[in-house]
């Protein structure tokens, strides 16, 4: 994870994010592992060196913690591990797709939960995503399975949206049965917005060695 630029990046934890965390008693166990960074240095487009404009919040509730997204994954994970065990299966590569929205007039949502091969776990969710959106690709095992009855479905599958563009078919599959009367009193169709990468981001990973009498707890920032 450490060297695939796609998979790794920091997390700001703020107020909010400290207050989540708290309240589910796992704050202590993220603070251990987490950076404090009181400010921020920032240098505006065509900035020289010594044009960088250092800020140092002395405002705030809390101070902002810093710590990489896996390094969060893998103290959540060790919480559950600890904690849940007998409450919380947690499972990997594995690909949710819906099959009724309506299951048991309406108390629940029957999925399939189909083991996903390698090369998809590899591949950039846009692109996976596109693919998901032409109905174009198979992405999992279909013949092998599990069907699962549950009462919440929590949809948070990043730009994949397998589950949104699930329930955006069926909607309209369901309305385009209906005639005007049915498809006016049904309300707004449900739909997906999705926009165009025109701000494409490429990063490269370079070594920085912070000059001496810099701070070595702020946000370094050199903007394009």
């Amino acid at each position: 994870v450490w060297g695939d630029v796609a998979k790794f990046y920091l997390i700001g934890l703020g107020e909010r994010g400290q207050a989540a965390l708290r309240e589910f008693g796992v704050w202590d166990d993220v603070e251990a592992v987490c950076t404090a960074v009181p400010g921020r240095m920032d240098w505006a487009p065509d900035a020289g060196p010594d044009e960088g404009v250092e800020r140092i919040f002395t405002d705030r509730p809390v101070m902002t913690q810093v710590l990489p997204r896996d390094k969060l994954v893998g103290v959540l994970h060790s919480h559950i591990l600890a904690n849940y065990p007998e409450t919380i299966e947690l499972n990997y590569g594995r690909e949710v797709t819906p099959l009724d929205f309506d299951h048991e007039g309406g108390s629940s949502v029957y999925v399939a939960v189909s083991d996903c091969s390698s090369d998809v776990l590899r591949g950039m969710p846009s692109d996976v995503a596109q693919k998901v959106a032409e109905h174009s690709l198979s992405l999992c095992d279909v013949d092998d399975l599990e069907l699962v009855r549950t009462e919440l479905l929590v949809a948070s599958d990043g730009t994949q949206r397998t589950v949104a563009t699930e329930m955006a078919r069926l909607d309209a599959e369901e309305r385009a049965g209906m005639g005007p009367v049915g498809r006016l009193r049904a309300g707004e169709p449900f739909r997906i917005r999705r926009y165009d990468d025109d701000n494409q981001r490429i990063y490269k990973t370079v070594p920085f060695k912070v000059p001496e009498g810099w701070r070595k707890d702020l946000n370094y920032s050199a903007r394009s």
